[in-house]
C-alpha cells in the first residue's frame, strides 16, 4: 500500500539470564514498579505517578527514567550486539571509536529493550499504567518480551524506518524510507536478515506506548509535549538527520523535522509503519499474536471485540485500557479534531492490519497513540 513503511525487530536468541529469572528470597536485587494514573480528560493533561514513581519528574530528559527503562541504542549484526553506541551520536561507539551506520556492511542500528512487565486497567475514565523490572512479577504481562511460547531477556527495535537493501529489510542511516510495498513484502525483507527478525509487532509498540506513557506522566498529547515529528511537509526525510540529538529529541514548533523516542527515530511521522500482529476479523474480534505473523489472523488469540461492530473512525475518545488490548480504540469522536482525548487519529475496520504513527503529511492526525486498522 503507498506511503506505508516499515521497521524490524529482533528478540534475543538466548533464554531468560540468571540476572532475570532469579525469584530467590535471599536475592538481593531490589525490584521496582512504577505506575502512572490519568484520567481520560477531554483536555489532556498531567496524571499521577504512584509506586516507586511518586519521587520521578516528567519530561524529555530524565536520566532517572532512561536509567529504570534500560534501553541503549546499539549496532546489531547476526543476532547479536556489535557495539553499543554513543546515544548522544550514533555516528560513533561508545568509546568514541567511528560506527559504520550507513552501509549495512557491520549490521543494523538498532535499539535494545531489557525485559520489563507491563500492567494496564481502566476503571471508568481512569487508566493506569504501570511497568516492573521484576522479570517475573505476577499480574504482570511480558508479551513484548516472548516469542511463541519462549520467554525472551531483550527485544531489538530499528532506530530508523525501513530501507530495502538486497531484498533486506534494513535499519540504516542517511538512507530515504522505503515505501509501497505490501505488509507481506515487509514481512519476507524482514526474516531474510535471518533467524529471529521479524516485523515490529503490537507487543513491542504497546510497550513503547507504556514507556511514554511514564516519562510523560500519563499526558495524551504526544506532539505537544515531546514533538510534532515530520507531518506537514511534502516528501520523506532521510533516516539519520538526527543522529547527534540524543537519545530524546523532539520539537513541537517544527513541523518539517524527525523525532527520537527512546532512541527510535520516527516512531511517528515521516513514514507510517505496518503493525504485525494484530488482526481485526470480519466480526470485529481483535486477534493478537506474538509469533507466525501473516495477514489473515490464522492462529492468533481471539481478545474479543473493544465495544466496535461497524466500521468506525475518528479522533479518539476511549480505549480498551487492558494489558493484552492495550490502547485499541473504543470509542472516536465525530469530528476531525485532535487536541481532545488522546489527540490521534484512529480506525477500526474489519478484516484489516493496523498501521501506526503517521506520514509526513498527517499533521495532528499523527502521534503515539495513532491507530488506523483500515488495511
Amino acid at each position: 500500500m503507498n506511503g506505508l513503511t516499515s521497521s524490524a525487530v529482533l528478540w534475543s536468541a538466548s533464554s531468560n539470564s540468571s540476572e532475570y529469572i532469579s525469584n530467590n528470597s535471599s536475592s538481593s536485587k531490589k525490584y521496582r514498579t512504577m505506575t502512572v494514573q490519568f484520567n481520560i480528560t477531554e483536555t489532556p493533561g498531567y496524571g499521577t505517578y504512584l509506586g516507586d514513581a511518586v519521587d520521578m519528574t516528567y519530561g524529555k530528559s530524565v536520566p532517572k527514567w532512561q536509567e529504570f527503562f534500560g534501553y541503549k541504542p546499539c549496532l546489531f549484526q547476526d543476532g547479536k550486539v556489535v557495539g553499543y553506541l554513543d546515544p548522544n551520536d550514533y555516528n560513533k561507539f561508545e568509546d568514541g571509536t567511528p560506527a559504520d551506520i550507513t552501509t549495512g556492511g557491520s549490521g543494523d542500528v538498532m535499539v535494545e529493550f531489557p525485559r520489563r512487565g507491563i500492567k494496564i486497567s481502566k476503571s471508568g475514565t481512569t487508566v493506569t499504567v504501570s511497568m516492573t523490572d521484576n522479570p517475573n512479577a505476577e499480574g504482570f504481562s511480558y508479551l513484548a518480551h516472548t516469542r511463541g511460547s519462549t520467554e525472551k531477556d531483550y527485544f531489538y527495535i530499528g532506530a530508523h524506518i525501513g530501507y530495502v537493501l538486497d531484498g533486506k529489510l534494513r535499519s540504516l542511516s542517511d538512507k530515504m524510507p522505503s515505501t509501497g510495498y505490501a505488509l507481506s513484502n515487509f514481512r519476507a525483507y524482514a526474516n531474510k536478515l535471518g533467524t529471529g527478525y521479524m516485523e515490529v509487532g503490537y507487543y513491542q509498540y504497546l510497550f513503547i506506548q507504556c514507556m511514554y506513557l511514564l516519562q510523560y506522566k500519563g499526558n495524551l498529547d504526544s506532539q505537544s509535549v515531546h514533538g510534532l515529528g515530520r507531518t506537514n511537509s511534502s516528501d520523506y526525510l532521510k533516516t539519520g538527520f538526527y543522529n547527534t540529538k540524543g537519545v530524546m529529541y523532539g520539537d513541537n514548533t517544527n513541523p518539517n523535522g524527525s523525532i527520537r523516542l527512546f532512541g527510535i527515530e520516527d516512531f511517528w511521522g515521516n513514514g507510517r509503519w505496518w503493525l504485525d500482529g494484530y488482526y481485526v476479523n470480519s466480526d470485529y474480534h481483535i486477534l493478537t499474536t506474538t509469533d507466525g505473523f501473516n495477514n489473515t489472523g490464522s492462529g492468533y488469540t481471539d481478545r474479543g471485540t473493544a465495544g466496535i461492530s461497524s466500521n468506525s473512525n475518528g479522533c479518539i475518545s476511549n480505549v480498551v485500557g487492558t494489558s493484552e488490548l492495550g490502547f485499541t480504540s473504543s470509542a472516536f469522536l465525530g469530528t476531525d479534531t485532535n487536541s481532545k482525548y488522546f489527540c490521534d487519529f484512529g480506525n477500526i475496520w474489519s478484516n484489516c492490519i493496523p498501521f501506526v504513527g503517521g506520514s509526513y503529511s498527517d499533521t495532528k492526525d499523527a502521534g503515539i497513540f495513532r491507530f488506523r486498522c483500515t488495511f
